[in-house]
């Protein structure tokens, strides 16, 4: 038996986790509104569908869908330095953890289908205020004179770093932010 994955939204993030599938072997299908994040599935060996609309109709279908939301960066995921907040029923969680595998270090069962979503809400809360806790801190110390690249070390050395200091904390000090982590036009 193959095994066959669907991946909903093909940018930064779900266009890394759809490549990772297809290089592992795994038949991906995928999704995406903008047509170059399709082409780039496409260009990889994997299968474009022309809608995301799935849950009810997979079901009908005798297919199950998992809600697998992820906490970590654009390049993280390239990494595969995540964590998935998987939820859905667990005996699907169950058949789907090896396919998770290929994706993070850190594959995790929240609960029935939705609750991934709502710890993803909480994390985003927190990444938010630690990065900018972190900016603030960066820039403090650069307004007091620090050299920000310095400071950045002593301070992920310390009991004050955090998990955002040390993922975007080098992109603060060093003012280059040329690797994006998101893309605001794809939440359009």
């Amino acid at each position: 038996m193959s095994t066959t994955v669907g991946v909903v939204g093909l940018g930064i993030m779900g266009g890394a986790f759809a490549a990772h599938l297809v290089d592992a072997g795994v038949r991906t299908y995928g999704h995406d509104l903008l047509q170059p994040n399709r082409d780039a599935l496409d260009a990889k060996g994997g299968h474009i569908r022309p809608s995301a609309r799935a849950r009810a109709r997979l079901a009908q279908a005798g297919m199950n869908m998992l809600d697998v939301p992820i906490s970590g960066t654009g390049p993280q995921v390239q990494t595969r330095d995540i964590t998935i907040f998987s939820s859905g029923e667990r005996a699907d969680y169950e058949r789907a953890r090896g396919l998770l595998a290929y994706l993070a270090n850190s594959v995790r069962y929240v609960g029935g289908f939705g609750a991934g979503s709502k710890v993803k809400y909480i994390a985003n809360l927190l990444v938010a205020v630690h990065t900018l806790a972190a900016a603030e801190a960066i820039l403090l110390g650069e307004k007091s004179g620090l050299d920000p690249v310095e400071l950045l070390d002593l301070l992920t050395g310390s009991a004050a770093s955090s998990r955002m200091l040390e993922v975007r904390g080098p992109s603060m000090a060093a003012g280059t932010f040329t690797t994006p982590m998101m893309n605001l036009r794809e939440l359009c």
